[in-house]
């Protein structure tokens, strides 16, 4: 099966791109805790919504994200929430230019937090 980013528009897939990353939809975490797994169903609704296709025809567990629609060019961790890469964010078909202030707001609070101690 040949790997192909979900998002609309983009041409990328593994076997012509081999430098870029591709990611899974993030599942929702049932096993640790209440707090995770109301944090991971958030981030998945939040990867779908910026995905902005209807996959009810499509299985959900061929759903890639290639590391292109990344700031940094890779998904954050789950607990990691005010990250800009928390959710894909980059060239989603359509016009966005948040990610760029997401990215330096996030930037000046990793350097507060790294001051205070």
């Amino acid at each position: 099966m040949v790997v192909k980013c979900s998002i609309f528009g983009c041409t990328n897939r593994k076997d012509h791109e081999t430098d870029l990353e591709y990611y899974r939809l993030p599942a929702v975490v049932t096993n640790q805790g209440e707090e995770c797994e109301k944090l991971s169903s958030e981030r998945r609704r939040l990867w779908l919504a910026n995905i902005g296709q209807n996959f009810e025809n499509k299985n959900i567990q061929n759903v890639r994200v290639c590391s292109a629609h990344f700031v940094n060019g890779k998904k954050s961790y789950l607990h990691d929430k005010l990250s800009p890469d928390w959710a894909p964010t980059v060239n989603l078909g359509r016009k966005r230019h948040a990610s760029e202030t997401a990215c330096d707001r996030y930037d000046r609070m990793l350097e507060r937090k790294r001051r205070k101690s």
